[in-house]
């Protein structure tokens, strides 16, 4: 999907919200602004320079895909769409958890991330009464 469209900031976070949990989302988020953040840096004194952190990242009140689409530059939303990427490529795989949420367990080598989030799909399914 990266590869195959433009996606402006509003996509970006949009396809975000669709395929991450709410964790991993927040991860992704404090990553793609680092990300944001250092393409701002590279942008200092060329013809980006005026850009802001929030034009990038959809953030109010440059949250408007319209404008979005207007407003920034081809290579300005290829950046983006690349630092979103990039973001989503290092945030953890989830694994959907068996049995009820007290047999959850975290495993030697996993991430404290991927343990909260077996950890809440299995309270969810449970309570959601797939389970019980």
């Amino acid at each position: 999907m990266f590869e195959v469209y433009d996606l402006i900031p509003y996509d970006c976070k949009y396809i975000a919200t669709t395929i991450l949990t709410d964790f991993q989302y927040i991860l992704w988020e404090v990553k793609w602004r680092r990300a944001l953040e250092r393409l701002i840096a590279s942008y200092d004194g060329g013809q980006n320079a005026a850009l802001t952190l929030a034009q990038l990242a959809d953030d109010p009140p440059h949250n408007r895909p319209k404008h979005q689409a207007t407003d920034l530059l081809q290579n300005v939303v290829a950046d983006i769409k690349e630092a979103a990427q990039k973001a989503i490529l290092q945030i953890q795989p989830t694994v959907i958890p068996e049995g009820t949420f007290t047999e959850v367990k975290q495993g030697a080598s996993e991430p404290f991330t991927s343990f909260i989030d077996h950890l809440t799909q299995a309270v969810e399914e449970q309570c959601s009464g797939e389970v019980a």
